[in-house]
């Protein structure tokens, strides 16, 4: 008899997001004292630089603006809402409130981006193959395998994150479905509320990469085999072969498509998601014969 294993273990990840968590703080005390700062500088002192070569006060309030929004955009892969240009002439009434809507896009995205900073996570993924021959009676053999293989990530089409599909959310209008179950999703309510007309819709990624896998991919395959020996060294070996005996239909890969509802990827079932678009192939029976002379 002959038995062979052979196991690749995964990797452990670990468990929470604290980096998520205190980026998450971190921005929020430090959006307080930005904005705060900003309305404390007189409108005549926004023209001030400490020396020649220095950002005036306005300048910094402008790189402000253009950092939160590149930053938390790349961060969350939301679109930040288009606004009036600015620039340090602009005054200090139009600086201090982009700056502080900017904030107001950070703190919505990132509040919105499911799972932020685990998109990088690997969990626990093992494979294993096990393989055994059994000689029998009479010049038979039989053989099985069984095999099993973490599912394969997710697919993710998206180009605007480089992976990941996207939610268009209309300020106002676009609501979670009525069965959504994930923690801060309230079944048909307004997802971002209006601020004032023509703001812009929001893009975010569901599910973020790396956290949703297709089911793992089990097979059994069996084999019976059995050689017969004539004169003069001719040999004749049939054999039965069965894949996938257990005639599994493992999703391998799905569609991305959000068709009409965001349901799937909103859900609390890891393996939720688009259409199928391939699976594991159906039960198969070869028949073969081997002759040697």
């Amino acid at each position: 008899m002959t038995l062979a294993l052979t196991v690749l273990p995964g990797v452990v990840a670990a468990q929470g997001s604290p980096v998520a968590d205190a980026f998450k703080q971190n921005e929020s005390q430090v959006a307080k004292n930005l904005i705060a700062a900003a309305e404390e500088v007189p409108a005549n002192k926004y023209m001030y630089r400490p020396t020649a070569p220095q950002m005036t006060v306005a300048a910094v309030v402008v790189h402000l603006i253009q950092g939160n929004d590149y930053l938390c955009g790349k961060i969350t892969g939301a679109k930040a809402p288009t606004r009036a240009k600015v620039d340090t002439t602009s005054g200090k009434d139009a600086l201090v409130a982009q700056l502080r809507e900017s904030f107001q896009f950070c703190d919505q995205s990132l509040a919105t981006y499911q799972n932020l900073g685990q998109g990088t996570s690997i969990p626990f993924q093992h494979s294993f193959k096990l393989n055994a021959n059994v000689p029998l009676w009479y010049g038979f053999e039989i053989s099985a395998s069984l095999q099993s293989y973490p599912g394969a990530p997710k697919a993710t089409t998206n180009g605007i994150d480089n992976g990941g599909v996207t939610w268009t959310i209309n300020r106002g209008t676009t609501r979670y479905p009525t069965d959504c179950a994930v923690p801060g999703c309230t079944p048909g309510a307004v997802v971002l509320p209006s601020r004032f007309a023509g703001d812009p819709a929001v893009a975010v990624r569901l599910p973020s990469p790396g956290t949703r896998y297709e089911p793992r991919w089990n097979q059994l395959d069996l084999g019976l085999r059995r050689t017969f020996r004539f004169a003069r060294g001719v040999t004749v070996q049939g054999q039965v072969d069965l894949f996938n005996a257990l005639n599994s239909n493992t999703v391998l890969t799905e569609g991305t498509a959000l068709s009409t509802s965001v349901a799937p990827f909103l859900s609390s079932d890891p393996g939720a998601g688009g259409t199928p678009t391939s699976i594991l192939q159906p039960r198969i029976l070869r028949l073969a014969a081997q002759f040697r002379f």
